[in-house]
């Protein structure tokens, strides 16, 4: 009997052992389980109106989540407008929630855009929440230089570094200017200034709505030291796709002279990518412009 009691006890205690060792094992594939499968990003839902109004757009906000300033971009045509729109008091604002209006007054000078795209950048990338106004968007890029008006009274945006919610150019960007005179083309500032990228491939990227674009490219070879024996070969690709092989400016057009591309292209992920692909010497862009169809 006394030999039984401790054999019944010793089963008892490697028992709950074994319970004890299933328990521990449970808790850490539910740990596993749980690091595994992380929570998705969140995305603000949005209702709001878009009116413009004596030179001026009023965004009213409508109903959904309250958004807050650090969080968003209000981009009118690829640009940052945010800190542009103000309260209906005229102060500066961190939140908009519904039953807020934001005022933006534009300059006397310039025209009042029919559409604009509220970007979440709270995330690990970008998502556009809301298009308001007319279903359109038109950017045009002066790489290499400052805002211009063109013959036909077109804005083109000065050049800018990429950030997540907006658009452009990849960190190995370099500028280059001539003033010497274009030929082949009626607006020939367009073509005096470019954006080269050094060390390899270089990069323009627009934050879009997803759809259907007509993109153009505009190049000019404007550095007198290619030549023959030193040429300038590249590739261009437009959302992975090569649309340019082998360009080589001087041999087709020569110096200063206009050479312009317009390609078809679809967007499905929010973000239009261009890309310069090196082959000899390094690849140049002189102005880019997005229209959605």
């Amino acid at each position: 009997m006394k030999n039984m009691n401790h054999d019944s006890g010793l089963s008892d205690v490697l028992g709950a052992l074994v319970l004890v060792s299933v328990v521990g094992i449970g808790v850490a594939l539910l740990g596993v389980s749980v690091l595994s499968n992380p929570t998705h990003q969140k995305i603000p839902a949005l209702d709001a109106d878009f009116t413009t109004v004596d030179h001026s757009i009023i965004l009213s906000h409508q109903g959904g989540d309250t958004l807050q300033k650090a969080d968003v971009s209000f981009l009118i045509n690829g640009n940052e407008t945010k800190n542009f729109f103000k309260t209906r008091e005229g102060n500066n604002w961190t939140s908009w929630q519904v039953g807020d209006i934001l005022v933006y007054n534009i300059p006397a000078d310039q025209p009042v855009p029919d559409n604009l795209l509220v970007v979440y950048n709270s995330g690990s990338s970008p998502q556009i929440i809301l298009s308001l106004g007319k279903a359109m968007v038109t950017i045009r890029v002066n790489c290499g230089d400052d805002a211009y008006t063109d013959i036909k009274n077109n804005s083109w945006s000065a050049d800018q570094q990429y950030s997540p919610g907006s658009w452009g150019y990849s960190e190995n960007r370099n500028t280059y200017s001539t003033g010497e005179s274009i030929t082949n083309t009626s607006d020939p500032t367009l073509y005096q200034t470019e954006s080269w990228f050094s060390g390899g491939d270089g990069q323009y990227r627009f934050t879009v709505p997803n759809g259907n674009y007509r993109v153009t490219l505009k190049f000019a070879e404007i550095y007198d030291g290619i030549n023959p024996d030193n040429p300038r070969i590249f590739n261009v690709a437009i959302e992975g796709k090569q649309v340019i092989s082998n360009l080589y400016l001087y041999s087709t057009s020569g110096l200063y002279s206009a050479t312009d591309g317009t390609y078809q292209v679809t967007v499905n992920d929010g973000i239009l990518d261009i890309d310069f692909i090196k082959g000899l010497e390094n690849p140049k862009i002189s102005a880019i412009e997005i229209v959605k169809e």
